[in-house]
C-alpha cells in the first residue's frame, strides 16, 4: 500500500530537481501523476521512466504563465484518470541578481509572473477539479527567502513571500470544501537551478556540493528526495489536519542562519 494510492496528482516543473524527484516519489507511493514542464525532453523522459517503472504518468508541455497551459494540464489529468487530488506548484524561477531600486521591468515581471502568477493560475484550475472531488491537497513551493531578506533577491522574495499570502487565503477560503493548502519552503538544494547560480558555483561539483553541507546544521547537502518526502507527507492523508501552513524544509537553516 503507497500513501498516495488512489490518488491524482499534477505537479509542475518537472524536468529536473526537486519536482522530478517528487514526481518519481508519488508514483512509487501510488499517484497517478501529470507532469508539466516547459523543458519537453527533460521532463518526457522523466515521464518515461516513472513509466518504465510501472507508473501511471503523463505528460504536457506547460508554461505556467499561461492560463491555457495550466488549465491543459489540469484538464488533461482529469479527463485521463477522473478526477483530482494534488495540486504541487513546484515551477519556479531563481533570480538574484540587482538591488531593489535596479531591479529590470525583466526581472520583476518574469520572476512574479513564473512564481506568483503560475501558482495563483494552478490554485484557479485545480479548485473546482477538487471541490468536484470532495477534497485535495495543495502544495506551493516558496522558500525561506519569503521570511528573511536576500541580498540583491528583493524580487525573489516578494514573489516568494506572495505565495505564503495567497496559500493562507486560499487555505481559509476552500476548508469547509476540505481542501487544504500549504507552503513548502525548501532550504538549500542541490538542484540544477542552484549550481547555476553564480554565488553558489564552485569548480568541482564536490566542492558544490560542500557548500551546501555548509548551509545549515545538518551537516551535508539538502538533496531534491529530501523536500519529495516532505510534499509526500503534505500530499498525503498524514497530514490531513495540516493547511494555511508555511512549512520550511532547511536542514535547520532558519534555526541557526549563521552556522
Amino acid at each position: 500500500m503507497g500513501l498516495l494510492d488512489g490518488k491524482v496528482a499534477v505537479i509542475t516543473g518537472t524536468a529536473t530537481g526537486i519536482g522530478a524527484a517528487t514526481a518519481q516519489l508519488f508514483a512509487r507511493e501510488g499517484a497517478r501523476v501529470a507532469l508539466g514542464d516547459i523543458q519537453d525532453a527533460e521532463a518526457q523522459a522523466v515521464a518515461d521512466g516513472i513509466a518504465t517503472d510501472g507508473g501511471d504518468v503523463l505528460y504536457r508541455h506547460t508554461d505556467v504563465r499561461s492560463n491555457g497551459d495550466v488549465q491543459a494540464l489540469v484538464s488533461a489529468a482529469v479527463e485521463r484518470w477522473g478526477g483530482l487530488d494534488v495540486l504541487f506548484n513546484n515551477a519556479g524561477i531563481f533570480w538574484r541578481n540587482a538591488y531593489v531600486a535596479d531591479i529590470s521591468d525583466e526581472e520583476y515581471d518574469t520572476v512574479l509572473d513564473v512564481n506568483l502568477r503560475g501558482t495563483f493560475l494552478g490554485m484557479r484550475h485545480a479548485i473546482p477539479r477538487m471541490i468536484e472531488r470532495g477534497g485535495g491537497s495543495i502544495i506551493s513551493a516558496s522558500s525561506p527567502a519569503a521570511l528573511q531578506g536576500y541580498k540583491l533577491g528583493g524580487v525573489y522574495c516578494a514573489s516568494k513571500a506572495g505565495i505564503i499570502g495567497l496559500t493562507r487565503a486560499a487555505a481559509v477560503e476552500y476548508a469547509d470544501k476540505n481542501i487544504r493548502v500549504n507552503a513548502l519552503l525548501p532550504g538549500a538544494t542541490a538542484t540544477p537551478q542552484a549550481f547555476a547560480h553564480p554565488s553558489l558555483q564552485a569548480p568541482t561539483r564536490e566542492e558544490q556540493l560542500a557548500l551546501f553541507a555548509k548551509a545549515q546544521p545538518i551537516p551535508r547537502p539538502g538533496m531534491p528526495a529530501d523536500i519529495a518526502k516532505s510534499a509526500l507527507w503534505l500530499a498525503s492523508d498524514l497530514s490531513d489536519w495540516i493547511t494555511g501552513q508555511a512549512i520550511i524544509a532547511d536542514g535547520g537553516f532558519m534555526a541557526d542562519p549563521g552556522i
